[in-house]
């Protein structure tokens, strides 16, 4: 793995462990679904900015590109419609303009990104805001890094990609130790030390119920971090400290684990043909819809009766701007640049980051066994970052890595052939390239 590749899945990585703690304080005052909704709304819009801001750029570079050669300033061309020629403001003609840098919508692959808007944004989004609402951040992020392993198994099953012998124990690890941390949390109390009691959920009392939930020098110390801390218990419903995490949190976040490992395979095909920005707009685009169309009534009818404070759209933003559109940009590049099951395998690092964000800003203090159990994913990560064995008889579409051509060499060049031996008949001279041979004697 390259460098590039390796700092734009690092970037996503960075994004996408805040995103669990985030998730919690836009509990506070989102529906699982509507959070969902508004967060890829958010990075709709983004994503279309950047999609004509990319598509402006490249427009100027096609008419530079035009232009270059003939003595014309693309400012001073003007640029006809599509097939017509335009004429410069010299009364030159001018070059046609540049209308290929438009993208069509693409028709043809439509059912697939409704399949990666499904898997990778509606599936795995909503499960992971619903599981979030019965356990912690960290649990959650502990949860999701299973990833990896299943999109490698995915990955040999669809894709057909084979990986070596030790990036297969590098997986064994990677599992093994998310196993132990997430053993290690399930196992302990569903909320937080500190995080405030039984409360009865904040969508039964709206935003108001949060201040009067609230606990004054309850959590982490009293002030802000002990509000927020109480604030998101209220609204995740959490039961009383101490009490045994249940089996539905985790089985809301193991199965959008699942729906985000098939979304990061399925879109390896998709990825040789699109760019990584327009990839990562049309299935953003596609899961949008979805939310839409599932969460959008609730949404609306909650915005016009002032449910909705505008505190809330904080870390709307936040989710749909940066681990949205900017981590699932990146995220799209990195794989078109490697291999999915290798880039995937960066994900254990996921939980390592998440906890560490959740210990700062909600108070979850992981123990001395997850922690070991993050050293233990550690070592399988580096263990999959080794080179993988060139692959043979892949199907069509998996992905190889491109060796480069062969350069021809010379030969040398062979001796020179003697002249041969120029038939002279008795009495004549030789017969010249031009000469018509003798008839034979009998010869017609």
């Amino acid at each position: 793995m390259d460098g590039r590749t390796l700092a734009l899945a690092g970037l996503t990585l960075v994004f996408w462990s805040s995103a669990f703690t985030v998730i919690r304080a836009g509990l506070a005052y989102w529906s699982p679904g509507q959070l969902a909704l508004v967060r890829f709304l958010v990075a709709s819009v983004a994503l279309a900015v950047g999609i004509g801001l990319q598509h402006a750029a490249r427009r100027r570079g096609q008419r530079a590109g035009a232009c270059r050669g003939r003595g014309l300033r693309p400012d001073r061309v003007r640029w006809a419609a599509p097939g017509k020629p335009a004429a410069a403001a010299n009364g030159r003609p001018g070059p046609h303009g540049p209308h290929d840098a438009r993208r069509r919508l693409p028709l043809r692959d439509a059912g697939r990104f409704l399949v990666l808007g499904a898997t990778g944004i509606f599936l795995y989004h909503t499960g992971l805001n619903w599981g979030e609402t019965r356990v912690p951040a960290g649990t959650a992020s502990l949860l999701v890094a299973t990833a990896p392993a299943l999109t490698a198994l995915l990955s040999r099953l669809w894709l057909g990609e084979r990986l070596a012998p030790r990036a297969w124990l590098g997986l064994a690890l990677s599992f093994t130790g998310v196993a132990i941390i997430s053993w290690a949390a399930s196992t302990g109390p569903v909320s937080p030390a500190g995080m405030a009691g039984a409360v009865k959920p904040l969508s039964a009392s709206g935003p108001a119920g949060l201040a009067a939930q609230t606990v004054p020098g309850d959590g982490a110390g009293g002030g802000p971090m002990g509000s927020l801390q109480a604030g998101i218990s209220a609204a995740a419903g959490f039961g009383s400290p101490g009490a045994p995490a249940g089996w539905a949190g985790p089985a809301a976040v193991g199965g959008a684990a699942l729906a985000t490992s098939a979304f990061f395979v399925l879109q390896r095909p998709l990825a040789s043909r699109y760019g990584s920005l327009e990839l990562t707009a049309f299935y953003t685009w596609a899961g949008t819809l979805l939310l839409a169309l599932a969460f959008g009534p609730g949404l609306v009818a909650d915005l016009q009766a002032g449910r909705i404070p505008p505190a809330a759209w904080i870390p709307a933003l936040y989710l749909g701007l940066f681990p949205s559109a900017l981590a699932y940009w990146a995220w799209s590049a990195a794989l078109a640049r490697d291999s999915a099951a290798r880039v995937a395998s960066l994900l254990n690092l996921n939980p390592l980051l998440a906890v560490a964000t959740a210990w700062i800003a909600l108070g979850e203090r992981p123990s001395w066994v997850e922690l070991a159990g993050g050293a233990v994913a550690l070592a399988g990560v580096l263990l999959v970052q080794g080179r993988p064995p060139t692959p043979q008889g892949q199907r069509p579409g998996s992905f190889r890595r491109q060796d480069p051509p062969p350069v021809p060499v010379a030969a040398e060049p062979a001796p020179p052939t003697p002249p041969a031996a120029v038939p002279v008949e008795p009495g004549g001279s030789p017969a010249g390239p031009g000469d018509r041979p003798s008839p034979r004697p009998g010869g017609r």
